[in-house]
C-alpha cells in the first residue's frame, strides 16, 4: 500500500478526497496561506490594498457558495465540527489569549496596518531597522483590520487559523491510515499547554503547525504517485506559503523538490516543486531587494542566528532543555508510545514514508533542537503535531514488523495503550490548566491593565511625534506614530534620542523593560520634561517630552566634575546633607529640590514635578543662587544648565 492507504481503504467508509466536508476542511488552511500572501506582496510592494482585501473576502465566498451549490455533503461530514468544539472547549479551559495583543504579536499587527496606509513607519528590531518578521500573518490580519476598522486587535484571523491547523491535523491523520482514531489527533495537539496559550494569538504557532501537516500530505501525495507540472508547481507554491508563514520553514520547498526527484528518479518533477516554491517566494525577494538592498534582508537575522548558534553561544538554551519542554507538552511514555507508532507508520513503506518523515518533519526538530541556542515550547508543536498524526495512525494499523510479535491481539492492545494515555493526557494538561484558570484571568487582567495604562497617554502624543519607549512596537501600534526601544548605552535616553531623532519619550509603568527607567536619577538627568502621566498605586506610565536646549547641553553636563555629588547622571546630581555646591564658570542652576529625606533617591521629585502628593520641596528654579548650600540631615536634587 501507498503512503495515502486511507485514500484507497477509508475507514469512513466513504472516499475521504471527494466529500464537501472533507474539501472544506482540507481547503481552508491552503487557501488562508494564499490570501495572507497575496494581501502581503501587495502590501510590500505598496500598491494599492483594496483590490486585495477585496479579492481576500470574495474569494472565499465564492469557492464556499460553490460547494455549498455543487459539493457531496453527508453526515459522515459531521465530523469536521470535532476541531471547532474542542476549540471552544479550550479557549474556556485556558483563557491567556484574551489578553492584548503584545510583543510579535504587535510586530505583526503594525505591518498589517502599514499595509492597510495607516503609517509608514517600521519599528528597529534585533539591528534592524524594518519589520523583518514574516509576512503572511500580517497580511490575513490587514484583511480582518480594514474590514473592522480596529488597529491593536483581531479575532477572526486567529481562529480561523486554529480551525485550519486543527482541520490539516485531522485530515492527515485520516490520510495517513488513522481511520476513526484520527478524531484523536486535533483533539491532543490543540490540547497542549503552548497550543492553548498562543493558538488563538497571531503568534505564529497555528500557521507553522498547520503548514507542516499540509507539507507531509502534499509530500505523501506527491511520493505515491508522479505529479504534473503544473501539480507539482502547485505543490512548491503551497510549501512556499509556509515557509513565508514562518521562515525556518523554508527549507520544506528544496527537501521536497530533493525527496520528488529521487522518489520518482525524475530530475524534472522535483525541478516543477522547486519552481513553484521560487514563484511565490521571488516578489518577497524582489521587495527585500528594493526597499533594503538585499534579496534575503528579511532573513538575515534569523540567518545570522542560526550561525552564531553554530559557530559561538548566542543563548544558554540547550536540546536536554528543548526535550525537557516537549516532556511538558506531551508526558513521556505517551511520546515513547506515539514513536512506536511513528516508526510503525514507516516501516509499513519504508521508503516513501521515510523520506517524507527524514526531509519534511526530522529537520524542525534537528534545528530547534539542537541547532539554536534560543528557544521556546511553542517552537516544537509542529514536530509533537506530526508524530501524534502518524503515531496514531501507526498503532491503528495491523502489526506487520517485526514478523515474531504478529498477533492479533497487538492493534487492540496498542489502541487501548493508546486510548488509555490519551485519557491521562487529556486530563493532565485540561485538568491542570483549569486549576491554574483563575490565575491565568488575573494575568489576562493585569496585561489589559498594563497595556491601559500605557495607552492612555496617546491622546497626548502629536501625530508628528517619534517615541522613545521600553515596549517599544507594543506601545507604537496602540500610538499609531514612530516608537522605538532605547539603544544600549551608559546614557540611554539622550544617545537613543540623537539615534532615532525622538521628540517623545515614555518610561516607568508597572512593569518596566529597563531596570533604570525605576531610578529616577536616569529620568531627571535627561534632556526631556514631563507632559502628563497615567498612575497606578506607585507607579508611574509617564510622557515626556524632549527638552532641545538640554540636548545641546547634555554632553558637557555629564562631564562636568562634582565631587561632592553622590549621584551625577546627564545634567542632575544628588547631594547628601553638609555640602556645598557651586555652580561651575558658565553655568548656572536649573532647579534645586529637597528630595525631604537624608539620603533618599529623587523618587519624590519625579513626584513633585507630575503634580502628586510628594515630600519633595522646591528650594528654587530659574533664580538660583551660584552656591548652594546643603543642609545637615537634607538630600537635595540638582539641575545644571
Amino acid at each position: 500500500m501507498g503512503p495515502l492507504e486511507a485514500e484507497k481503504d477509508p475507514a469512513w467508509g466513504f472516499s475521504t478526497s471527494s466529500d464537501a466536508g472533507t474539501c472544506l476542511a482540507s481547503g481552508l488552511f491552503p487557501l488562508l496561506l494564499f490570501v495572507g500572501s497575496g494581501v502581503a506582496l501587495f502590501g510590500e510592494f505598496d500598491l494599492p490594498i483594496w483590490p486585495a482585501i477585496m479579492g481576500a473576502v470574495f474569494l472565499p465566498v465564492v469557492l464556499f457558495s460553490l460547494l455549498l451549490h455543487d459539493g457531496r455533503w453527508t453526515l459522515n461530514d459531521v465530523r469536521w465540527a470535532w476541531v471547532p468544539v474542542v476549540i471552544v472547549v479550550t479557549s474556556y479551559v485556558d483563557p491567556t489569549w484574551a489578553g492584548p495583543m503584545l510583543f510579535d504579536q504587535s510586530d505583526h499587527l503594525q505591518t498589517a496596518n502599514r499595509y492597510l496606509g495607516r503609517w509608514d513607519w517600521e519599528p528597529y528590531h534585533m539591528d534592524q531597522d524594518f519589520a523583518f518578521r514574516p509576512k503572511v500573518v500580517s497580511g490575513l490580519a490587514a484583511v480582518e483590520l480594514a474590514l473592522t476598522g480596529a488597529i491593536s486587535q483581531v479575532h477572526a484571523v486567529p481562529l480561523l487559523l486554529l480551525i485550519g491547523c486543527g482541520w490539516q491535523v485531522q485530515r492527515l491523520a485520516e490520510e495517513a491510515g488513522a481511520g476513526r482514531w484520527a478524531l484523536l489527533a486535533p483533539l491532543l495537539v490543540l490540547s497542549l499547554p503552548s497550543m492553548m496559550q498562543q493558538g488563538r494569538t497571531v503568534y505564529l504557532e497555528a500557521l507553522a503547525t498547520g503548514g507542516v501537516m499540509l507539507a507531509l500530505r502534499l509530500g505523501l501525495r506527491a511520493l505515491d504517485r508522479p505529479l504534473s507540472s503544473w501539480n507539482g508547481m502547485g505543490h512548491g507554491a503551497a510549501i512556499a506559503a509556509v515557509g513565508l508563514a514562518k521562515f525556518p520553514y523554508l527549507y520544506l520547498g528544496p527537501a521536497m523538490a530533493i525527496i520528488v526527484g529521487l522518489r520518482h528518479r525524475s530530475v524534472p518533477l522535483g525541478g516543477w516543486v522547486l519552481l513553484g516554491w521560487t514563484a511565490l517566494l521571488a516578489p518577497f525577494a524582489l521587495s527585500d531587494l528594493i526597499d533594503h538592498g538585499h534579496v534575503a534582508a528579511s532573513l538575515s537575522p534569523q540567518m545570522t542566528g542560526a550561525v552564531a548558534s553554530v559557530t559561538s553561544e548566542v543563548g544558554s538554551y540547550s536540546s536536554d532543555q528543548a526535550f525537557e519542554e516537549m516532556g511538558g507538552e506531551i508526558f513521556l511514555l505517551f511520546q515513547v508510545l506515539l514513536m512506536v507508532g511513528l516508526l510503525l507508520w514507516v516501516s509499513k513503506d519504508v521508503a516513501p514514508r521515510g523520506m517524507t518523515f527524514a526531509g519534511l518533519l526530522l529537520p524542525g526538530l534537528v534545528l530547534f533542537a539542537y541547532v539554536l541556542d534560543f528557544g521556546w515550547p511553542r517552537y516544537h508543536l509542529p514536530w509533537l503535531a506530526g508524530v501524534v498524526s502518524l503515531g496514531i495512525a501507526g498503532l491503528n494499523a495491523p502489526l506487520e514488523w517485526p514478523r515474531r510479535l504478529h498477533h492479533p491481539a497487538w492493534r487492540p492492545l496498542a489502541l487501548s495503550l493508546l486510548l488509555v494515555c490519551s485519557g491521562l493526557q487529556i486530563h493532565s494538561t485540561i485538568g491542570e490548566t483549569l486549576e491554574e484558570r483563575e490565575s491565568m484571568e488575573g494575568k489576562v487582567a493585569w496585561r489589559w491593565t498594563f497595556i491601559d495604562h500605557y495607552a492612555a497617554l496617546e491622546p497626548s502624543i502629536p501625530d508628528d511625534a517619534v517615541v522613545l519607549a521600553g515596549y517599544d512596537i507594543s506601545l507604537g501600534l496602540r500610538y499609531g506614530v514612530p516608537t522605538y526601544r532605547f539603544g544600549p548605552s551608559l546614557d540611554p535616553i539622550h544617545d537613543s534620542i540623537e539615534v532615532v531623532s525622538a521628540t517623545h519619550v515614555v518610561t516607568g509603568g508597572i512593569a518596566t523593560r529597563f531596570a533604570w527607567e525605576e531610578d529616577p536619577m536616569h529620568l531627571l538627568g535627561a534632556p526631556m520634561t514631563p507632559v502628563t502621566h497615567t498612575t497606578r498605586g506607585n507607579d508611574h506610565h509617564v510622557l515626556w517630552a524632549v527638552d532641545e536646549q538640554r540636548m545641546e547641553a547634555h554632553d558637557r553636563a555629564s562631564e562636568l566634575d562634582f565631587s561632592g555629588a553622590r549621584i551625577h547622571i546627564g545634567d542632575a546630581l544628588l547631594v547628601d546633607g553638609e555640602a556645598s555646591i557651586t555652580a561651575p564658570d558658565g553655568w548656572a542652576w536649573m532647579d534645586v529640590h529637597d528630595v525631604g529625606r537624608h539620603g533618599g533617591n529623587a523618587h519624590s521629585v519625579v513626584d513633585l514635578l507630575l503634580g502628586l502628593d510628594s515630600t519633595a520641596t522646591e528650594i528654587c528654579a530659574g533664580d538660583c543662587p551660584e552656591t548652594i548650600e546643603v543642609p545637615d540631615g537634607a538630600t537635595y536634587m540638582l539641575r545644571v544648565r
